[in-house]
Order: C-alpha cells, then structure tokens, then sequence
C-alpha cells in the first residue's frame, strides 16, 4: 500500500534514530498507523530492526517470545534472561546498531503488578549501550499516557513522544485522489482520518454503496471494527456506549448528556466524560471568544467514523437486518446523510484554516481557530459562527460554511454577513474579514467577501 502523509513524525523518528542511543514512546489508537510509521521511519536506520508485538498471556511467556527473536537475530540459539531488562543488556553486549520496538506495550504491563513492568523498562533504558534505541507502541491511550506522568518509573526516559492521530481531511484525501471536491468532503464527513478505513473506501463507488458495503452489511470490515476493536477499549469505561449514542445524536452539554444516559447526579457523568478525554474518543469544545466559560463547554465524538456510527448504526442493528443494508440507508439515512455531512463540513474547513495560520498562509497572525458564541439579549437569543479566526492584534475574521449541491448566492452571503456585523456590534468586537467557505463555490465575484471553494480546500 502506498504510504501516505506522516512527513513531520517520520522526521522526528529519523532525528531520534540517529542519536547514539535514545527511547521513543507512541501512542495511538488501533489501526491508525503506528506500526506502519515505525517501519517507514526504520527503513533508514543503519542497523538491524527487531520487532515485537506483546500478547496477552503472561509475562514468561511474552519474554520467551522476545528471546526466540533475539536469539535468531543474534544466532545465539541457547539464550534465555530472566525478566525484562536483560535481553537490552544483551543487545548492547553485541556492539551493533539495534532498534527494538516493543508494540501493544499495554498487554505487557497489565500483566505485571503496578509499577513491575515499567520499573524493569525503566532499568533497560538506563542500561542500554549506545546504539540501541527502544521504542514502546501502544493502543490504549490512557494507559500509554501513564507512562508520562512523574510518578511513573518512566518519567522523563523518552527522547520523542508522539500522540498518533487520525489523518486529517487533506491527508485521507489521498487515498481518493480522482475524486471530487465534494466526494472528497462526503467521504470523509462519514469515515474520517482513520488510515484502516480510508483505505477500506471505494472512491469509484457512491457514497451510498460505501456506507452499505462498509458499514451496514453484517460482517463488514468497519463495523466489525467498530464492535469489536473499538468496544473493547471502551467498555473500560461504564455506560460509555450511552455517553457516545448521545452524543451521536446531537446532544452537546453536560446536562443534556446526563439527562439522555439517564445518570444519576453524582458526577458519575463527569467521570465518563473525563475517561472518554483521556482515551480521546470525544473532544470537549469551547468557543475561542468564551475560553473557560463551563456554560459554553460543549462535548463532541472525535473522529467522524465513530460519530456517524453512534449517529445511524448503534441500537438500530436489529432495524438493518430487518430491512436490509439498502433499505435501510434509504429509509432512514439518506433523509438525514445531508445535514450530517453538513456538520461536518464546518470541522473540514476550520482544519483548513488551522493548517493556513501554521504554515504562514492567507490570513495571516492568527492566535486561534474555532467557533464564536454571542448573546442577543434584545431578541432573547443567542447564536454561534462556524468559524472564526481571531488575529494576534484581537480583531476576528468570520465565515460561514456551507456544503450546498448548488454554488453559493451573493444574497446569501450578504443575510450571513449582516448576521456578522450585528453580533460584532453587540459584543464590542472589531471584525477584520467576512468570508465564505462554499463546496461548490459562488456565483458571483466579489472584494468584498474572501471566497473559499471547495477546490482551494483541495489544492
């Protein structure tokens, strides 16, 4: 398969490689790419490359595993250690460059009592010679980030620390490079940055045959991840599937969640919310001018594929087999497959804006990218924009997104920015720029409006 994207992470990993001897962490959620990283990155290390993924038995047994491949490495058929920190020892005692990934760590240091796995990669670490680089990978995220906190044997011992995400919209857009704009926006709208759905997704096909195909037929390989990949890390966390169906189906605030889940109020939702966090399963949202205020805080799925799940396949199972993945989709999910798409429009071109202010294009000086809340008190209203962008000298440009099938009207954009100029004039803001971010672009020209299509989110 074509490797895609990941250019800044592979730096990092070739910089680290290449130090006489270093420990890298990695952390990320299953089938984002980790292992595919660490290969691509390893291809250029001089020296050899020994990998090896931990199981879920027991510790003897995942360090005879260990062994066999270090023996075979080293030729030496007879080795055997007797705990974790002497294959590095041993390693360093051969005077060659080695760099050991040590993946799905989580399995290993559950197995151990608290503390007995990472006190024994702390001591290897410290030991190692030079030229021997370690590297833990790992998929439960939460535990991963443990290894991170001061009190952990393993504070303080890596060199690099990389949080593996999901491909953005412009990076998953890769895997569907004939397709158009719109294509583009459906299908990520629906599967996300997820490289293992990505690349499950036919960009010759409709998007309805992907989503029937993918994830509504019994069997198929994105909802089996999602029951039985994605389940199994959650369940960790009780009445999670409840918090995610919630908030699959738009409820936002935490009152709204503790109501739909029907939780007794006891902070037990606060705590789900929390562990949900740290497992970054759901993202908590705030406007970028209500920063700290718990009354604009707003929780929501991070990664699109999750979110279209809990939004038309969780608790609807029996509903699918009952009317087929076809009838299905038509009956309940073409109605409503426009607004979803909608929605996540706006996260597209606000990721848009995110990679301009990194990268120093147009605009520039830009301190924050998200949403802007504001208060009509005169219409005992309140309302929000898609996107705004606030400049390092305080001012903030506003655009609206839209996903229409048809190009964008000039007197639609003027009713958008009359919306603008009001809630400026009510929060005493100054606004630098009004603009537009339109899939299927405009009908019009204009100086006065900065004008985005979907093509320029493509280029």
């Amino acid at each position: 398969m074509e490797f895609f994207g990941r250019h800044e992470e592979i730096k990092r990993l070739q910089r680290q490689f290449s130090d006489s001897k270093s420990a890298t962490l990695i952390y990320g959620k299953r089938r984002v790419g980790k292992t595919t990283l660490i290969r691509r990155a390893a291809e250029s290390f001089p020296g050899n490359f020994l990998y090896y993924e931990c199981v879920r038995s027991s510790i003897r047994d995942n360090l005879d595993r260990l062994t066999r491949l270090i023996a075979e490495l080293s030729q030496s058929p007879y080795l055997h250690f007797n705990d974790f920190s002497e294959p590095f020892a041993f390693l360093s005692s051969l005077g060659r460059k080695t760099l050991v990934v040590i993946d799905e760590y989580q399995y290993l240091k559950s197995l151990g009592r608290e503390g007995e796995i990472d006190s024994l990669f702390q001591a290897a670490i410290d030991a190692v010679g030079d030229g021997v680089h370690v590297v833990l990978s790992g998929s439960y995220i939460s535990v991963m980030k443990e290894l991170l906190e001061e009190d952990n044997p393993l504070f303080g011992r890596f060199g690099c620390m990389i949080n593996l995400k999901e491909f953005g919209y412009l990076d998953a857009s890769r895997f569907a490079t004939a397709a158009s704009a719109r294509e583009k926006a459906e299908l990520y709208s629906v599967f996300g940055g997820l490289p293992f759905a990505c690349s499950k997704m036919d960009p010759r096909t409709s998007l309805r045959e992907n989503i029937c195909s993918l994830l509504l037929e019994n069997g198929s390989p994105l909802r089996t991840y999602m029951e039985y990949v994605l389940f199994s890390e959650i369940s960790k966390v009780s009445n999670a599937n409840r918090v995610l169906e919630s908030l699959g189906n738009g409820k936002k605030r935490y009152t709204e969640i503790e109501a739909s889940t029907h939780a007794a109020q006891n902070g037990a939702t606060d705590k789900h919310l929390k562990m949900l966090l740290g497992m970054q399963a759901i993202e908590k949202i705030q406007p970028i001018n209500r920063i700290g205020d718990a009354k604009k805080t707003f929780y929501t799925i991070a990664d699109n594929l999750v979110r279209f799940y809990y939004t038309f396949v969780f608790g609807n199972e029996n509903y699918i087999e009952i009317q087929g993945a076809e009838g299905y989709y038509d009956s309940t999910i073409e109605p409503a497959i426009g607004q979803f798409i909608s929605r996540r429009f706006e996260g597209i071109a606000r990721e848009y804006f995110a990679m301009e202010a990194k990268r120093g294009g147009n605009p520039r000086s830009i301190a924050d990218v998200g949403t802007f809340w504001y208060d009509d008190r005169e219409k005992r209203a309140n309302g929000e924009f898609d996107i705004a962008l606030r400049h390092l000298s305080g001012a903030y440009s506003f655009y609206e997104a839209k996903a229409f099938s048809r190009p964008m009207t000039k007197t639609e954009c003027d009713a958008e920015a009359a919306q603008v100029r009001r809630a400026a004039n009510l929060t005493g803001i100054e606004v630098a720029s009004i603009g537009f971010v339109s899939l299927e672009g405009f009908d019009f020209d204009s100086d006065e409006y900065d004008l985005i299509t979907g093509a320029d989110l493509y280029a």
